[in-house]
């Protein structure tokens, strides 16, 4: 079970996460959807978590071999049913 909150306390310095997916994030493809197919790794700085998602602030996309599939920022929210796991940088 992912833990509730991963800020706390509002002064505690935001976090720099990979987050690994169970299934892709869902998207319809083609040249201007706003998510790349075949998202497996969202990495970026976690933004806030409640019980249902972790919002985060996310720099790069990549697939399940880690390849990237953009470097574009995105502010996701992102399902804890969806994550298989978290790691947290540093």
């Amino acid at each position: 079970m992912f833990p509730y909150r991963l800020h706390p306390h509002p002064e505690d310095p935001l976090e720099r996460v990979s987050i690994y997916l169970r299934t892709p994030l869902f998207s319809f493809g083609g040249d201007d959807a706003p998510l790349p197919a075949g998202v497996m790794v969202v990495e970026g700085t976690s933004r806030e978590t409640c019980e249902g998602a972790m919002r985060i602030d996310a720099d790069r996309l990549a697939d399940d071999r880690g390849r990237e599939l953009s470097d574009e920022s995105v502010s996701l929210w992102v399902p804890w049913e969806k994550i298989d796991h978290v790691l947290v940088w540093g």
